[in-house]
Formats: structure tokens, sequence, C-alpha cells
């Protein structure tokens, strides 16, 4: 796996966890759709913990930058 996640859509990702765990945390989300938030979270989390997104593979995406 060669990393294609960028620090700034890594940072996007994990705000965008922080936000979606603070909504269950609170209750905010009733219970049945409680998956639903937690499945993108935790997909979310993991790709950013190992920089590598499947899908940015697949449609040719690539936002890290290589430092020379």
């Amino acid at each position: 796996m060669e990393r294609n996640l960028g620090y700034i859509d890594i940072f996007i990702r994990l705000t965008l966890v922080l936000i979606l765990s603070a909504l269950l945390f609170w209750e905010v989300v009733p219970n049945s759709l409680f998956l639903i938030f937690l499945v993108p979270a935790g997909t979310l989390f993991l790709t950013s913990l190992v920089a590598f997104c499947p899908i940015y593979t697949a449609l040719g995406i690539n936002t890290f930058k290589k430092s020379s």
C-alpha cells in the first residue's frame, strides 16, 4: 500500500470522525441510526491512520505530496 492521503485530507477525515463520534456520544442521533454513523466514522478513522484510501486508488486520486 502506497500512501495516497495528504495531511489536509487526513485532518478533514479526523475532524469528521470527531463530529460523528460527538453526535453518537451525546445521543443526538437516534439509536436506530447508530451503525449508519459508526461505520463511516470507523472507515474514515482507519484510512486516516494508514494514510491510504482504496477508493482514491481506484479513481486515480493522490493527495499526498512527496517531498524531494
